[in-house]
């Protein structure tokens, strides 16, 4: 959820999305195990506006707690010469 609203349904392990249109500010996301109404990762991201984020669930195996891993990605064109 983001804010407390549904945003993926049907979400599976390692599956991702084409980008989502989020408005600049702070935004809670939670991760919810399916038929679970308690969150297993909540976490508070702040995004600038004009800037591409990923947010990856991470952790849950070999004794990693889970959580929220925001990254911000730099979808800038090569300089000239590299690919």
């Amino acid at each position: 959820t983001l804010d407390s609203t549904p945003v993926l349904t049907n979400f599976e392990f390692a599956g991702s999305t084409a980008y989502l249109p989020v408005p600049e500010g702070p935004h809670l996301v939670e991760v919810y195990p399916a038929g679970s109404p308690t969150p297993a990762i909540s976490g508070t991201v702040i995004l600038t506006q004009a800037m591409d984020y990923t947010a990856i669930a991470v952790g849950g195996a070999n004794g990693w707690d889970l959580g929220l891993l925001p990254l911000v990605d730099d979808n800038s064109a090569p300089s000239a010469g590299h690919l």
